[in-house]
């Protein structure tokens, strides 16, 4: 995982102008939060029932819309990122989940969208390098948050 909080640093973290510790606080917020607890049900009943794919339609509605988000995806339809858009505060925390900008939604952060697909893979053949079997392990767990 040491890549994944490298990678979010170096990526995000050093523009948020926030300290290390209070940035990834803010991220564990966010990602704990109750706007994103229905997705991460949708996600985790997917796991749960061996289906390795789920509806694109089901995971932007439990995201509040496709307005709400951005879908990454490769192009066998295999689940890379899922973007969130959020208001930021005046002193650089995380404020509410917004609408995200037209530029985002046109994106290549929405390739699973403008690609068509109808449904993600979640780990298809084990090939999916975002999702780890770390973090599909721990959304088997039923007391996963």
């Amino acid at each position: 995982m040491l890549w994944f909080v490298n990678h979010e640093w170096r990526k995000h973290g050093t523009c948020a102008k926030l300290a290390t510790a209070l940035y990834f606080a803010e991220e564990a917020r966010v990602a704990g939060s109750a706007e994103l607890g229905a997705c991460r049900e949708c996600l985790r009943d997917a796991v749960a029932a061996g289906a390795g794919a789920v509806s694109a339609a089901d995971v932007l509605d439990s995201l509040g819309g496709p307005r709400r988000a951005a879908l990454m995806a490769d192009k066998h339809c295999r689940l890379a990122e899922i973007t969130t858009c959020w208001a930021k505060k005046p002193d650089g925390t995380v404020g509410a989940q917004i609408d995200c900008p037209d530029h985002l939604l046109g994106s290549a952060r929405n390739s699973a969208v403008l690609s068509g697909c109808q449904r993600v893979h979640l780990d298809a053949a084990g090939s999916c390098t975002f999702i780890t079997k770390e973090m599909l392990r721990a959304l088997k767990r039923p007391d996963a948050a």
